[in-house]
């Protein structure tokens, strides 16, 4: 992804010529948002998008003191969808989707409190407690991922868009041949929120996210009745014993609902995008398979190379300045975190990747300040475990030539839709040696 220099200074692949025009749908964006973000850093921290109406930010200081700073600005607006829905989807879905704010859009007081009333679910005890399962998901999917001996298949729709949900529903407490179902119904609520639909494919996403909503209260009531060793049964019992006179399900089931989402899109996503970037900087993954020991290293580069969530939302609550720029009170904010991943004046040689660097770790992959993600630790579990299995396991991995990968049209979700690989030639010295079909 590296990018070239146009006549006029703008990074080639940036669809833009003027910040009011930009909008995160333009294809060339969605294709690689990261020429546009360069360009935009070049011109300074601060944009407006009169296309979007939106306070562009695209510097890591910046977009970071934003997310830090909760007295001026306000997360309410996570849940306030991209694409106006029609009247009578509004009216539809109203009855369905609970008028409570989710943890991701709660400010204060309240945040804190649904906050710490989460925290356990990524204990160490808790991560103890499925990093067997995640052990056992990546080998079963790894071991059946050219099953049918062809020596080519798509890993994303094979492995890394199905161990992440295996784990999840483990976790979660939900049958695990409910997968591919959460999976459909999870893309498309993440696209009627915060994709660019029309009108025609809003109103075809009523009924799934209806059936969405309708199976995650279903199984609610059928862990209060027979709870079981995982996660939401202990929030159904802790939320019950809090309120035991006034029990509000409608916030349990936004709690199953966030973690439905946030818990398998941004992990395949981060895998995705991480196995993208190692296949085509073939001499990073060439120095992971002789060395595992680097995995660690290599995550960290991945999780702050190709975020999974390119962008996030703040609103200000009152008139203030931003390098030089008046934004008043009620202003949309754009934070580009993608962008501030990559900001040179933080991380050098920022648009490099280099799975050994060691000033690359300040990325807002997760957030920062309050909102900073709870489930960062299960994220890095999984990818850790899933990569060192990977690499000595098929160190002749290869995507296939020729091939470029597309995006869903998704302002916060970013990911590879499909990622055909092959077998190559076996490398002469393969960091997993003889323990690669022993694991």
């Amino acid at each position: 992804m590296s990018t070239t220099q146009s006549g006029n200074g703008q990074p080639s692949g940036c669809p833009f010529s003027n910040p009011k025009d930009f909008t995160p749908w333009a294809p060339e964006f969605v294709q690689n948002p990261y020429p546009t973000f360069k360009w935009l850093r070049s011109l300074g921290p601060v944009a407006y998008s009169e296309a979007m109406g939106y306070w562009v930010i695209s510097s890591h200081e910046a977009i970071k003191q934003i997310l830090m700073d909760e007295e001026r600005f306000s997360s309410k607006m996570m849940l306030q969808t991209m694409t106006k829905w029609p009247e009578d989807v509004a009216r539809e879905l109203a009855a369905v989707i609970p008028d409570r704010p989710m943890l991701k859009d709660l400010d204060g007081e309240a945040h804190d409190k649904a906050r710490r009333f989460l925290r356990f679910a990524f204990t160490p005890r808790r991560l103890e407690w499925i990093r067997g399962d995640v052990e056992r998901i990546a080998d079963e999917c790894l071991d059946s991922l050219f099953a049918d001996g062809e020596g080519a298949a798509d890993i994303v729709r094979r492995f890394t868009d199905i161990a992440p949900m295996r784990v999840l529903m483990k976790f979660l407490g939900i049958p695990d041949d409910m997968s591919e179902q959460i999976r459909a119904w999870s893309h498309n609520r993440e696209d009627m929120l915060q994709g660019n639909l029309t009108e025609e494919e809003l109103r075809a996403g009523v009924k799934p996210l209806k059936d969405y909503y309708a199976y995650a209260r279903q199984r609610i009531e059928e862990l209060e009745a027979n709870p079981g060793d995982d996660y939401m049964s202990e929030v159904i019992k802790l939320w019950k014993q809090e309120q035991p006179e006034n029990v509000m399900w409608d916030d349990v089931l936004n709690i199953l609902m966030s973690l439905m989402n946030a818990g398998h899109a941004t992990t395949t996503d981060l895998m995705g995008n991480g196995l993208w970037a190692l296949l085509t900087h073939r001499d990073q993954w060439d120095k992971l398979c002789a060395d595992p020991e680097l995995v660690s290293h290599a995550v960290e580069e991945m999780l702050r190379w190709e975020t999974s969530v390119p962008a996030w939302r703040r609103l200000a609550l009152v008139d203030l300045e931003i390098e030089g720029h008046h934004i008043p009170a009620g202003s949309k904010i754009f934070l580009l975190l993608g962008s501030g991943n990559r900001d040179e004046s933080v991380v050098s040689d920022g648009e490099s990747f280099d799975i050994e660097r060691t000033d690359g770790r300040q990325y807002l992959t997760f957030s920062a300040g309050a909102h900073y993600c709870l489930g960062q630790s299960l994220a890095k579990l999984e990818l850790n475990t899933y990569f060192r299995r990977l690499v000595t396991h098929y160190p002749q991995l290869q995507v296939r030539e020729g091939f470029e990968p597309d995006y869903r049209v998704n302002a916060f979700h970013r990911g590879p839709n499909s990622l055909p690989v092959e077998l190559g030639p076996e490398p002469l010295h393969a960091g997993g040696g003889v323990e690669r079909n022993a694991r």
